[in-house]
C-alpha cells in the first residue's frame, strides 16, 4: 500500500515539474514575441505605431501608438526622420495592456510631407517604428506593340493620399499627348498611358519618367529587348561552364539564338529558354581546370546581345 501511495507521489511531483517547465518555456517564447499568447496580438511587438495623420487645417501631424503587452510601459523620446523632437506631445506617457496614446509633432507641415519616418522610444528597450509613404506613385510595366511600335506604361499610385499625374517624359522630353489633363488616381488605383511616340529601335534605352504635381516621381530605363548576363560557373566535379542570362528589357528577350565563347561560336552550346528568367546556358566543351579568364557572348533572335568577360566561379 505505502509502495504505490509512494508512486502515486513521486507522479504527482514529476507532473508539477513538467507544467512548470511547460509554463516557464511558454511565459519565455511569449516574451520573445513580445505579444500575450493566445490573444489577438499574438507574434506581434508590444508597442505599435498604428496610424500616422496630417490634418491639412492646421499642418499638425499625429501619431497613434498603441501598446498590447500585459505590463506597464512608459513612451519615452520621439525621433521625426532620426531627429528628436523634444517637443513633441505625448498624452497619455504611461501605457498599460490595449491602451493607446495619441502623439502630436511640434513641427507643421504645410504641405503634406511626401514621407515621414516616426520612432518611439519605449521603457522596455523594444522601440516602435513606422515608416508613413503619403504620396508616391511607381511605374509598374511597359509594354510595346510589335505591329504599331507604340508604348503603354502602367502606373500606380503606391502611396496613402490621392496624387495627380501630370507629366511624362520620354527621353527627357515632355510626351504633352500622353497627358493632355492632369490625372487623379486615389490610393492603390492604376492607370495606364498611351505614349505618342512609335518606338522600332528596340535595342536603344528608352529613359521614361513620371510625375505628379505633388512632386513625388519614378522612372524606368530600358531598351524595349535587352539580355544581361548574370554570372559565368565551373563545376568542379565535371568541368562544365554554365551561365545565367536575364533579360533587362522592356519586353521579355525572344530565344538565345547564338553562344560564343572566346570568339568562337560554341553551336552546340545546350540553351534551356524557360517561361521566365533566366535562361540558362551549358557549353558544349568541359574544362578540367577552371579557366583563368572567360569571354563570353550571346545573342537573340530579336539582336540583343551581352557579353562577359571574367575568371568563372567555382562550384
Amino acid at each position: 500500500m505505502s509502495r504505490n501511495v509512494a508512486v502515486i507521489i513521486i507522479a504527482i511531483g514529476l507532473a508539477v515539474v513538467g507544467l512548470a517547465f511547460l509554463q516557464a518555456l511558454i511565459e519565455s517564447y511569449r516574451f520573445y514575441l513580445g505579444g500575450v499568447v493566445g490573444g489577438p496580438h499574438w507574434g506581434l511587438p508590444p508597442t505599435v505605431i498604428r496610424s500616422v495623420d496630417w490634418d491639412e487645417n492646421t499642418g499638425q501631424i499625429r501619431v497613434r501608438v498603441e501598446y498590447t503587452g500585459n505590463e506597464t510601459v512608459t513612451l519615452n523620446d520621439v525621433y521625426v526622420n532620426e531627429t528628436l523632437d523634444s517637443e513633441a506631445v505625448i498624452v497619455p506617457q504611461v501605457l498599460s495592456t490595449d491602451e493607446t496614446a495619441e502623439i502630436t509633432l511640434s513641427k507643421t507641415y504645410s504641405p503634406e510631407p511626401t514621407q515621414i519616418i516616426i520612432r518611439v522610444t519605449i521603457s522596455d528597450g523594444r522601440d516602435a517604428i513606422r515608416q508613413e509613404t503619403f504620396f508616391a506613385v511607381r511605374l509598374d510595366s511597359v509594354d510595346w506593340n510589335a505591329n504599331t511600335g507604340k508604348l503603354r506604361v502602367t502606373v500606380k499610385n503606391i502611396g496613402d493620399e490621392q496624387v495627380t499625374l501630370s507629366e511624362v517624359y520620354v527621353n527627357a522630353t515632355l510626351d504633352e499627348a500622353a497627358i493632355p489633363n492632369p490625372k487623379v488616381l486615389a490610393a492603390d488605383q492604376t492607370i495606364e498611358l498611351a505614349l505618342s511616340g512609335m518606338y522600332w529601335d528596340t535595342h536603344t534605352i528608352i529613359p521614361i519618367k513620371v510625375s505628379t504635381l505633388e512632386g513625388v516621381t519614378d522612372e524606368k530605363s530600358s531598351p524595349i529587348f535587352g539580355i544581361w548576363i548574370q554570372s559565368i560557373n565551373w563545376r568542379r566535379g565535371t568541368g562544365e561552364i554554365g551561365a545565367y542570362v536575364y533579360s533587362n528589357g522592356y519586353e521579355k528577350a525572344t530565344a538565345i539564338t547564338s553562344v560564343y565563347v572566346n570568339g568562337t561560336l560554341d553551336a552546340t552550346a545546350t540553351i534551356r529558354d524557360p517561361d521566365m528568367d533566366p535562361y540558362m546556358v551549358t557549353l558544349s566543351k568541359t574544362y578540367a581546370e577552371n579557366p583563368t579568364q572567360l569571354t563570353l557572348r550571346v545573342a537573340t533572335a530579336d539582336g540583343a546581345l551581352a557579353e562577359l568577360t571574367l575568371h568563372p566561379n567555382e562550384y
